[in-house]
C-alpha cells in the first residue's frame, strides 16, 4: 500500500535502490537551487522600455513596409535606408560577374562526398581532417553594404560564410 507523501520534503526516494548521504545532499540542493531560480524568474520583470510608444511604432512601420531596406553602410557607422528595388538592382549587378554562376542544384552535397574519402585515407593528422570535413554544409549567403561616400552608392559584397555547418565555421570559432 502506498505510502502518503510528505509535501513538504524536497526529495522523496520512490526507487529500489537507497540513496547515501552524499546522493540525498546533492539532489536536495539541486532542487533547493532550481525552486530559487523559479522564484526568481518569476518575479523577475522586464526593464522600463528605452523607447515610446511612437518610436515602437515606427519601428514597426518600418519592419513591415517591404518597399524599403534597412542595412548598416559600408566602413561607415550609420544606418542607410534604400528602396528594395534599389538594392535588389545593385545584388543583381554584383551577380553579373562571371566569378558567379547559377547552378541547378546546390553542389556542396557532391563536393562533400568527394572530398570525405581521400580526407580519411590521407595521412593527415585527425585535428586537421576533422576541419577539412563538413557535415549538411549550407551555402554562403551573398549580400552588399552601400558606400555611401562613392557616387552611385555602389555595393561592398559580403559573402557570409559564418553559418553553422559552412565550411568556414570551425575556422570562426
Amino acid at each position: 500500500m502506498p505510502q502518503a507523501l510528505d509535501k513538504n520534503k524536497v526529495l522523496v526516494n520512490i526507487s529500489s535502490e537507497g540513496l547515501d548521504e552524499a546522493s540525498t545532499s546533492l539532489l536536495t540542493t539541486a532542487d533547493k537551487i532550481h525552486t530559487e531560480t523559479t522564484r526568481i524568474v518569476r518575479k523577475a520583470r522586464l526593464p522600463p522600455s528605452n523607447i515610446s510608444r511612437e518610436e515602437r511604432r515606427a519601428l514597426k512601420g518600418l519592419r513591415i513596409d517591404e518597399d524599403i531596406v534597412i542595412l548598416k553602410a559600408d566602413k561607415v557607422n550609420t544606418t542607410v535606408v534604400m528602396n528594395t528595388t534599389d538594392n535588389e538592382d545593385k545584388i543583381s549587378y554584383l551577380l553579373e560577374d562571371p566569378a558567379y554562376s547559377i547552378t541547378s542544384r546546390n553542389p556542396l552535397k557532391q563536393i562533400e562526398v568527394a572530398t570525405k574519402k581521400p580526407i580519411a585515407e590521407s595521412s593527415i593528422q585527425e585535428g586537421v581532417k576533422k576541419c577539412l570535413t563538413v557535415k549538411d554544409a549550407r551555402t554562403p549567403t551573398l549580400y552588399g553594404l552601400p558606400k555611401i561616400c562613392k557616387k552611385g552608392t555602389p555595393f561592398r559584397p559580403i559573402v557570409s560564410a559564418s553559418l553553422p555547418n559552412s565550411y568556414t565555421s570551425h575556422i570562426l570559432k
